[in-house]
């Protein structure tokens, strides 16, 4: 990735080697990102009726089965898909993407005006839970990722790993190691919700959110 540093296109936008390795230095030690997510896909599954006995039921042909990123792709696990997405969009764990990017000409778009030079910052919470995009933004409602359902939802509307030049380059990484933690746990374990928490609160962390409390979970083996 480093010879694209040479490229027109990386130059335009300003891509240099330093770039690229602070993205490289991002993309491995995301753990934090990873844990944040997991925390949150567990909360939402063992809060949610019915949620863990669906993804259980699309689990059992993994028993006694190799996971490899062949049989975990999307149309593969679906519904756990559309969990992994809808806990991506309630609990995005950068605090904003893109720090300090400068407008570089004039913009307008449905009536906001952004002059050049204007210091510009994407808040991945606000847009993720955005009303025009998101039927009752707030709730936890994987269902809107089934395949069937998510034709309406903008690329741009799910801001967690952002898009294009600025996009986290272990977006992938991150997602296969949250489906296949999930798979092997929940096959394994009914997962109870922490017994003291109702809701998870926060507070902010040097570039990402953190818990005011940390989420403790019962599991039980099944």
């Amino acid at each position: 990735m480093w010879e694209q540093t040479a490229t027109e296109e990386f130059q335009r936008l300003g891509i240099t080697e330093a770039t690229v390795t602070w993205q490289m230095v991002n993309y491995l030690v995301a753990s934090d990102a990873v844990a944040f997510a997991l925390a949150h896909l567990l909360f939402f599954v063992s809060t949610t009726p019915g949620c863990q006995d669906r993804l259980y039921e699309e689990f059992k042909s993994f028993k006694g089965q190799e996971i490899n990123f062949e049989n975990i792709r999307d149309t593969s696990v679906p519904y756990l898909t559309a969990v992994l997405n809808e806990t991506l969009r309630l609990a995005p764990s950068p605090i904003s993407i893109g720090d300090d990017l400068e407008c570089l000409q004039d913009w307008t778009y449905e009536g906001y005006k952004i002059k050049r030079g204007t210091i510009v910052n994407v808040l991945p919470m606000a847009v993720n839970r955005n009303p025009a995009v998101y039927q009752n933004p707030n709730s936890f409602k994987p269902d809107r990722y089934l395949l069937e359902n998510r034709t309406g939802i903008q690329k741009y509307a799910f801001a967690t790993f952002w898009h294009g030049p600025w996009a986290c380059p272990g977006n992938k990484y991150a997602q296969t190691i949250i489906k296949v933690f999930t798979i092997r746990l929940v096959l394994n374990y009914i997962i109870n919700p922490p017994s003291t928490l109702t809701q998870l609160e926060y507070e902010p962390g040097p570039t990402t959110l953190r818990f005011k409390d940390i989420p403790i979970f019962q599991l039980v083996p099944r």
